[in-house]
């Protein structure tokens, strides 16, 4: 029985492969997941001021559980933003090493960087658009997981230092996570393999510590803790996160990276086994995002953001497609004639405690 469940998964794969060499207009069918792009971490390459990038990793995670990733550069003109935000069923934050937060001499204190209250923007605005009845999932690997944890609280006070870099370790599904939405759907004997099998890739400094949902009242109220896992101190972390009311979920590890790139200093040898237990991952996400029915106003308005009509840059076997968006370019960033009339959107100041939306006219 359980052999069979794990054939099923890993048929399950290979049909939303086969699947993504449909038409356009069959793939507009298909859930459509935007991903937030990270300023450039090449800056002797490409300054991030002007790039920002996607690695090409995520795109396959979503498209081997059968969804179509598309790019959201985030410095996206604002109307550009919200229209796209308004396109997709989901949105994905990615691993990066971007500047997250900074030093401000006026208010004497660690602020968010523009990135942070960008991204942390899109993560209130899912919050409203689920409070609306639409069913909008988020979802956040690495540093997308602190910063949705940062954006709740509202300041960057709560993430911890973890010595944790580039490297397959375990991670352990927690009784809670068993019952998760997230995790319900994985089959015991892979999630014993993730516990007792360092076949999950995990590269980050930053991270919560476990006691975390119990010393901070609104993430313990927002939050259920589903994973954890130990840095090489043997610090305990947490790795997985559910949200109680909303469809958001967060991890700490890649569950991309074991699925589709190749190195063998690293380890990414795709074993079955541990290949499908991050497709489960990826089949639940985009599971989540079929329960959305927003949809692009044309196909030309979906085709400017798809992932792979842009050009990408190979880098080594850890960076064999990575996507670049450059602000100057018209292609990524020319305003899109359907929206030109699109209503003033709301703003969303990130840098108070609150974090309340206000209304701006663009």
């Amino acid at each position: 029985m359980a052999s069979q469940r794990l054939h099923i998964i890993t048929l399950l794969a290979l049909l939303s492969l086969c699947l993504s060499y449909c038409s356009c207009e069959a793939l507009q069918k298909k859930p459509v997941i935007g991903i937030l792009s990270s300023p450039s971490d090449f800056h002797g390459l490409y300054d991030p001021q002007e790039f920002s990038y996607i690695k090409g990793s995520y795109g396959e995670f979503l498209e081997a559980a059968g969804a179509i990733p598309i790019a959201i550069p985030w410095d996206l003109p604002e109307r550009d933003l919200i229209n796209v935000l308004d396109s997709v069923n989901g949105v994905l934050f990615t691993g990066g090493d971007a500047s997250l937060w900074e030093y401000d001499i006026n208010a004497n204190d660690v602020v968010f960087s523009n990135f942070t209250r960008r991204a942390a923007f899109i993560l209130r605005y899912a919050m409203h658009l689920n409070d609306k009845g639409i069913h909008y999932p988020l979802y956040g690997i690495c540093q997308g997981h602190e910063i949705i944890v940062m954006g709740l609280v509202g300041k960057p006070h709560v993430i911890d230092h973890f010595v944790h870099p580039g490297q397959l370790d375990t991670v352990e599904i927690l009784p809670t996570g068993k019952t998760s939405r997230m995790f319900g759907n994985m089959p015991d004997e892979l999630a014993e393999l993730i516990k007792n099998r360092r076949s999950t890739f995990y590269n980050h400094r930053y991270g919560f510590n476990t006691s975390l949902l119990e010393e901070n009242e609104l993430l313990g109220n927002f939050f259920k803790l589903t994973a954890v896992g130990k840095d090489d101190n043997g610090k305990e972390f947490i790795a997985g996160l559910e949200a109680n009311d909303y469809p958001i979920y967060t991890v700490q590890y890649h569950p991309e990276r074991v699925l589709s790139e190749w190195n063998n200093k690293t380890q990414f040898n795709h074993p079955d086994e541990v290949a499908q237990a991050m497709i489960v991952q990826s089949l639940f996400l985009v599971e989540e995002a079929k329960k959305n029915d927003q949809q692009f106003k044309s196909e030309k308005s979906l085709e400017r953001f798809l992932l792979k009509n842009h050009e990408h840059v190979y880098f080594n076997t850890t960076w064999p497609q990575t996507f670049f968006y450059d602000k100057k370019s018209p292609i990524s960033y020319h305003v899109n004639p359907d929206w030109e009339d699109a209503a003033p959107l709301d703003q969303y100041d990130c840098n108070s405690h609150d974090c309340q939306f206000i209304s701006v006219d663009l």
